[in-house]
């Protein structure tokens, strides 16, 4: 992932430890070219968005067409980043949160093939509590599908862009940090020790941090069950909450159904009310979510992508309300729909979903590139289902409850 427009956790020196079963805690968030980050980047990056978010949509294709597939992302340069340590003593490890996925895994120094990254690998010959899991009842499902060798559960994830990783499932000490100083320690959790990697990451994460339903996610192997995180603007810190801190309560909440279904998260888009015009779609699913839960809202894409005959719908009725003429696609690499940014007055959208609507801000529908503004959606082709991504989601409280099934969103400033 070439260039990463990423989140930063920011690690606090710890004052004292939270049992595992008990954990709740928030974590500071930076933007990768926030000049609050150490990480930061100068330039504007929104134009170099589309092709990495497109290989996610492929990726993400795959593992409608196929339930069993393993590697079911490949992330934008819009991506979400957590710091956790592993081992004992702790060695820092940046990676990539990912709603979509459950293994948690990072390079480990003896990997055999390497991408870069900004921090040391993890070595496990120097953690005094790291083990190999073993090929037996403790090798978690679906590590178990392929026995290579009877002596180490292994695990193979291959994105569609070219990226994978390869290695051994493992135990260690998970520590992570708090903002008021707070440590969790999660002894013998389950993680991925990566000793073939490769392809397009971006240089700073090590892994990826998986967010889903499966027992070696974080969330499961923390015991939370609700978690929350806000995106923020440029210049602004955010934050990502586990446990009871995930909940999103007061006023101006809107909460919906959601459904979890191959790993991914759901939920139900009925259309957008633009500038107080309804404008309604056609539902799309299959099995058992069929005409509901036809959105996956996702942490690792930066653009809202719509099948391809809804974008249609919502192109043509966003056109209709905005007064100047669209300049020509070509103009700006990637983007389907722009406007010059001169006198732009862009219409007020309103995301109806089913349970509640969420009024949109300009930054949350309009990308800003080279005195342009562009349209933050995309047709989807040859797909039946969407993707919600974090432009939609910045300067909001989106919450994820995994027991009531629901995800709630609050306007606020993440800071």
């Amino acid at each position: 992932m070439s260039i990463f427009l990423t989140f930063y956790l920011f690690v606090i020196s710890p004052f004292f430890l939270i049992h595992p079963s008990s954990a709740q805690f928030t974590a500071t968030l930076y933007r990768r070219d926030s000049v609050l980050s150490p990480l930061s980047e100068t330039d504007q990056l929104a134009v170099r968005y589309p092709p990495r978010d497109r290989a996610r949509l492929s990726s993400l294709a795959r593992s409608y067409d196929r339930p069993d597939v393993r590697a079911k992302v490949a992330f934008s340069d819009y991506a979400l980043l957590m710091n956790i340590s592993l081992g004992t003593p702790p060695s820092t490890v940046t990676g990539v949160v990912d709603t979509g996925s459950n293994l948690i895994w990072t390079q480990c120094a003896n990997c055999k093939n390497c991408f870069k990254q900004s921090l040391p690998r993890f070595d496990p010959a120097i953690s005094s509590t790291y083990r190999k899991v073993p090929y037996d009842s403790t090798c978690p499902y679906p590590y178990n599908k392929d026995r290579t060798d009877p002596n180490k559960c292994s695990y193979k994830i291959q994105y569609l862009d070219g990226s994978y990783s390869e290695g051994v499932i493992s135990l260690d000490t998970i520590t992570m940090n708090s903002r008021n100083g707070e440590l969790v320690a999660l002894p013998d959790s389950y993680f991925g020790c990566g000793e073939d990697n490769g392809g397009v990451f971006g240089g700073t994460e090590s892994g990826v941090i998986g967010l889903g339903l499966g027992p070696e996610s974080l969330t499961s192997q923390l015991g939370a069950t609700k978690f929350s995180y806000c995106v923020p603007v440029i210049n602004k810190h955010g934050f990502i909450n586990f446990g009871e801190n995930a909940l999103v309560s007061g006023t101006g909440v809107v909460t919906i159904p959601m459904a979890v279904k191959w790993g991914h998260y759901y939920i139900t888009l009925e259309g957008f009310t633009i500038d107080g015009e309804r404008v309604n779609f056609t539902s799309y699913g299959n099995g058992d979510v069929e005409k509901v839960y036809n959105m996956i809202i996702d942490s690792g894409a930066h653009l809202t992508y719509l099948p391809s005959d809804n974008y249609e719908i919502f192109e043509n009725a966003v056109k209709k309300h905005i007064s100047a003429e669209p300049l020509n696609p070509s103009a700006v690499s990637g983007y389907t729909l722009c406007y010059s940014s001169l006198n732009f007055s862009p219409p007020t959208i309103t995301a109806n979903f089913d349970g509640g609507d969420v009024r949109l801000k300009s930054y949350n529908t309009f990308v800003y590139k080279d005195r342009t503004q562009c349209l933050a959606f995309f047709p989807r082709h040859n797909s039946p289902e969407g993707i919600y991504g974090t432009t939609a989601q910045t300067n909001f409280l989106v919450g994820y409850d995994q027991t009531g099934r629901t995800v709630s969103f609050k306007r606020m400033a993440c800071t």
